[in-house]
């Protein structure tokens, strides 16, 4: 089995569709302006653009004009890249005018405009920080600002009017803005424990306090929010386990444990994006190592192997295997995120489609999850 610590992937070809209007779908990207160190990160909420980086390199995809490469390449530092809701603003890292790296925002009309760091806090290593997330309108960027005086990481949240603000950090440690809602009012990443050091689930309400609402005791990460934050996803190592385990959280209903895929305690698992109807894509692997792309319908008792998924609904991978899903639209119906071709030894970024939705009713709106398993594409 392959086995891995970070999202990697490369040459993108086709694979699998669906003959069945009805059945799911599986595409792997093909073009030759994408190689090597390759991965999906987001998706527009209709699904008609994909986003993500290649070698260093920014690019989107659309069906109407296939992939294009939008940013200089840097191996080290341009590592993800996210997408506003109507696709016209990008979020990453690039370099600045200066030979500094620096979150950064791209539009159309501006090119790419670097957001330097937190005023008053030097480059560490030729570094200002990273850009991890925009919000749905666009007008808000969230990431990692680095502090060369002492080494040390705080999230921050960007607005044109305001610039990089910082969002805090505990002492002699760090914390990162790693997702915002898209309607730009909830942050979330982590924020170290002060004494262990271990990250720590966090979100930001209106950029107001840190809020460790899983408990000040429980490491973790958040990952994912649906679009005003009211329920977020992530990983998080509970009481009892040997490993982390992906969760899904609201104020209303409280923490649900989403185990792996594979009943064995060895097995980690996070959620990475979870739809408005609680669907949660994300992965799973052996000790944090051998990965595989998963999903968690309401009602399931612990998350499944995506492909596995797939497969039952039409859309058999091949020789392709689903590595991650990263990110999934507000509806449920499209997943991108990476995948490795076992023949070809290729990494590849895939694009998954998976018919009907799943919507909230009324009970789990409640903070009820008793009728989960009675929702419209819950109990598969």
């Amino acid at each position: 089995m392959l086995s891995l610590s970070i999202l990697v992937c490369a040459t993108l070809a086709i694979t699998a569709g669906a003959a069945n209007a009805q059945d799911a779908t599986i595409t792997i990207l093909e073009d030759p302006q994408i190689y090597g160190v390759t991965a999906a990160w987001d998706v527009t909420p209709d699904g008609s653009m994909v986003v993500g980086v290649s070698e260093g390199r920014v690019f989107r995809y659309t069906q109407s004009g296939g992939v294009e490469i939008m940013s200089p390449q840097d191996y080290q530092h341009t590592a993800k890249a996210t997408v506003s809701d109507d696709g016209s603003v990008f979020v990453s890292t690039v370099e600045d005018p200066g030979g500094i790296f620096s979150p950064a925002y791209w539009t159309q009309a501006t090119g790419w405009v670097t957001v330097g760091g937190i005023p008053g806090q030097p480059a560490l290593d030729g570094q200002y920080g990273s850009g991890w997330d925009v919000s749905g309108d666009g007008e808000k960027m969230v990431g990692l600002a680095w502090d060369g005086s002492n080494g040390k990481a705080e999230a921050f949240q960007w607005t044109d009017a305001t610039g990089v603000v910082g969002l805090g950090r505990p002492a002699d440690r760090n914390s990162r803005a790693s997702v915002i809602s898209a309607d730009g009012h909830v942050i979330g990443g982590f924020y170290e424990d002060p004494t262990t050091g271990c990250r720590r689930p966090v979100r930001w309400i209106d950029a107001g306090a840190p809020d460790l609402f899983l408990g000040e005791s429980v490491c973790g990460e958040t990952k994912g929010f649906t679009r005003t934050g009211a329920y977020i996803t992530g990983e998080a190592a509970f009481a009892g386990d040997l490993w982390y385990n992906g969760f899904l959280y609201s104020d209303a209903g409280g923490v649900i444990k989403l185990p792996p895929a594979v009943n064995n305690v060895n097995y980690r698992n996070m959620g990475i994006s979870v739809s408005e109807g609680g669907i949660v894509v994300g992965r799973s692997g052996l000790g944090g190592q051998t990965l595989f792309a998963s999903i968690w319908y309401p009602g399931d008792e612990r998350m499944r192997d995506l492909a596995d998924e797939l497969t039952s609904l039409g859309a058999d991978p091949g020789d392709w295997w689903l590595l991650s899903a990263i990110a999934i639209t507000p509806d449920g119906a499209t997943i991108v995120g990476q995948a490795f071709n076992s023949i070809t030894l290729q990494f590849g970024a895939f694009i998954a489609t998976i018919p009907g939705s799943t919507v909230f009713n009324d009970d789990f709106e409640d903070g009820t999850t008793d009728a989960w398993s009675a929702v419209s594409g819950g109990g598969r």
